[in-house]
């Protein structure tokens, strides 16, 4: 076992695109990584893992955007969509429940 070795993690993300329009659903995820892989000498912030280590986990997001003009764009999202209760591998800090986030682009 070695430490601060994280275990899988990545994205997976699907884009549709229409002709001003675009919808992306993406899956964050990360796999589990049990104490009988984690380095005996606490690098892996034991103290923050559940019971069993750290728990394998995902979300689901959906992600809109509308080019209004060429210089205006507005963006939409709904992160984490099933509301799961989950930490980064040795953050220590718990990630934030659904959400939903609005923003826009203006380019000069």
């Amino acid at each position: 076992p070695l430490g601060h070795i994280s275990p899988i993690f990545g994205n997976v993300s699907v884009m549709w695109l229409f002709h001003r329009f675009s919808i992306t659903g993406l899956v964050h995820y990360q796999a589990a990584k049990p104490f009988d892989l984690m380095s005996p000498y606490g690098e892996d912030n034991d103290a923050e893992a559940a019971a069993q280590g750290y728990p394998a986990w995902y979300t689901l997001n959906l992600r809109a955007e509308m080019q209004m003009n060429d210089k205006f764009t507005v963006q939409i999202a709904a992160e984490n969509l099933l509301d799961k209760h989950y930490k980064s591998f040795a953050s220590g800090v718990s990630a934030s429940g659904t959400n939903l986030v609005m923003s826009g682009k203006f380019r000069f």
